[in-house]
């Protein structure tokens, strides 16, 4: 009988023990998460427009973890001639805003990525897969640059922030799909009206975006910064506004509904030199436009040795290494 009273008193003092513990645990401050925050941020959705009519829509968000690493991803899907073409993205920042990964991925999800940037060595190392434009380039770029990448509209965000903080400016740009260092130009493009979800007309900034390839004029507002942009063929807007006019205070007319996105502010493109999948400036589905015959000219020595490296790379794409993960 000792024995068994022996027993109970000490199941019921470690039953007390649990309990206790347990109610201490629950009232003492929680560690914080090493993953992503629970609190994940809605999508931020776009709409894609080509000559005033619907091509296909983007959305992106970012998430910063507990720890403060920054994960952004986003997804495209733009019409064309042959279906639609879906690209989906992928960054990784450091805290300090430090690019870390950045991951794009052409067609359904599933498919292993066909160009990522990852740091090896002290240099960054752009490989891409993409046919017939299949690269592997370390290259060393400065403290602080900018990205860019064909379709890669989630980036634009980064330059309307750019632009809010320091305004005018030329900056050193990581151009992905090239795997090459140049310069960006961000310079001020005039103002457009957008209209909002309630009627209201907002007067915005355009800020002219120009570097290797790639031109374009972003619309910069107060809250939300990043409302769109305009091509040479495409004109993203955030879903719930809409486009009225370009440089109001030179006069100019408003587009009628049917022709909202038809290319209201004048850009000037530059030629192509690769093929125009995944440029934005540049429309997958779009047919050539006849060129002048013009008469030969000589390539400079820089050309030559820009085209040679590129031949190079190309009897080298068999070779690729794997890509990690």
């Amino acid at each position: 009988m000792k024995t068994l009273y022996s027993h109970l008193a000490q199941a019921f003092a470690f039953a007390f023990a649990f309990a206790f513990a347990l109610t201490l645990a629950c009232a003492l401050p929680q560690p914080a998460y090493a993953g992503k925050k629970d609190e994940k941020p809605d999508w931020i959705e776009f709409r894609v427009l080509r000559k005033g009519k619907p091509a296909g829509d983007f959305h992106f968000k970012t998430v910063t973890s507990a720890s403060g690493k920054i994960y952004t991803s986003s997804k495209l899907n733009l019409k064309t001639r042959k279906g639609v073409l879906t690209i989906r993205g992928h960054v990784e920042r450091h805290p300090s805003g430090r690019l870390e990964k950045y991951k794009k991925w052409v067609g359904k999800k599933g498919h292993s990525p066909k160009l990522i940037a990852w740091w090896l060595k002290g240099k960054l190392r752009v490989v891409s897969k993409v046919k017939k434009h299949r690269f592997t380039r370390d290259v060393s770029p400065p403290d602080e640059f900018a990205l860019l990448d064909r379709l890669g509209f989630h980036l634009y965000a980064d330059l309307a922030g750019l632009w809010k903080v320091k305004g005018a400016l030329e900056t050193p740009v990581l151009l992905l799909h090239k795997g090459k260092m140049d310069t960006l130009s961000l310079s001020d493009g005039g103002t457009a009206i957008l209209k909002n979800k309630v009627g209201e007309e907002l007067k915005v900034r355009v800020v002219s975006v120009t570097s290797k390839g790639v031109t374009l004029s972003l619309f910069v507002g107060d809250k939300p910064t990043y409302l769109g942009f305009q091509s040479a063929t495409l004109m993203l807007l955030r879903e719930g506004y809409s486009f009225v006019a370009a440089n109001p205070d030179d006069k100019l007319e408003a587009a009628p509904a049917e022709e909202l996105g038809a290319a209201p502010v004048e850009i000037q493109p530059e030629q192509p030199t690769e093929a125009p999948v995944e440029n934005p400036a540049e429309d997958p589905s779009a047919a050539p436009a006849e060129q002048p015959v013009a008469p030969p000219v000589e390539q400079p020595a820089e050309q030559k040795k820009e085209e040679k490296e590129e031949k190079k790379n190309e009897e080298k794409a068999e070779r690729l290494p794997d890509l990690p993960e």
